[in-house]
């Protein structure tokens, strides 16, 4: 059971559907099935309506903490699966920080498929949408040819044909396929978020940049910010060991 007036603040699903209806002696409250969703991706959605934010970590049980590849690859695929999910709540919000933190990912390394999750993509996903480029970018940037061969039975045929046809478009780019190759320590593919973020028209898709582009300025400042404040204390810690005072 979840709170009406917070779940249908965000979804226009949920809002449409009326999940209670009132009535002159009583409350009657209706049952909302969502058989697609399955129940761990829509606890996954249930924390975001009620924090504003996407932490895989939810998910985990005791078992998973000790396994050290589960953030990288069920947490990837978890958010991937709430991104496919994210048409049935009708929620405009979600997209762009799924998407967000997917990119995120690429960037700490932190980003990892495994073959049926792949296969579960390309059946559940349109060649538009920007998950499917995010996976071809991320396969295209750390897979030599051997590991590609080495999945030629196990990937859909679909894809190498996407792959080939992506590689075809960065060379033929401004920026280049190196640019958004995930690289330790660099943000490369956060920084071109804007281009993984599904738009209307080249109007949103403008302003979306332009947003990704001052929010990235905020960032960095903060962590200027951030940077000085703890250099500062550093220095102020260091003066009382030497002085006896701060």
């Amino acid at each position: 059971m979840v709170h009406k007036s917070i779940i249908c603040r965000k979804s226009d699903f949920f809002a449409s559907s009326s999940l209670q209806h009132e009535t002159e002696n009583e409350i009657v409250y209706n049952e909302v099935r969502l058989e697609s969703i399955a129940p761990a991706t829509f606890h996954l959605y249930l924390h975001w309506i009620y924090t504003n934010e996407i932490d895989v970590k939810i998910l985990e049980t005791p078992y998973d903490a000790n396994k050290p590849n589960f953030q990288n690859t069920a947490g990837t695929f978890a958010l991937m699966q709430l991104y496919i999910a994210a048409d049935v709540p009708r929620d405009p919000g979600l997209e762009r920080p799924l998407m967000d933190n997917l990119t995120r990912r690429v960037d700490q390394e932190k980003f990892n498929l495994g073959d049926n999750a792949c296969k579960y993509i390309w059946q559940h996903i349109s060649p538009e949408y920007g998950l499917r480029r995010i996976i071809l970018d991320w396969v295209a940037g750390i897979m030599t040819p051997e590991q590609l061969r080495a999945r030629e039975r196990k990937w859909p045929r679909q894809l190498f044909v996407d792959l080939a046809m992506r590689q075809l478009e960065f060379a033929r780019s401004a920026h280049g396929r190196a640019s958004l190759r995930p690289m330790a320590g660099m943000k490369y593919c956060h920084s071109h978020r804007c281009e993984y973020h599904d738009h209307k028209d080249r109007e949103e898709r403008s302003l979306c940049r332009e947003a990704c582009r001052e929010a990235d300025i905020a960032e960095r400042e903060a962590s200027r910010k951030t940077a000085v404040v703890a250099e500062k204390a550093g220095k102020a810690t260091r003066h009382e060991r030497l002085y006896g005072y701060s």
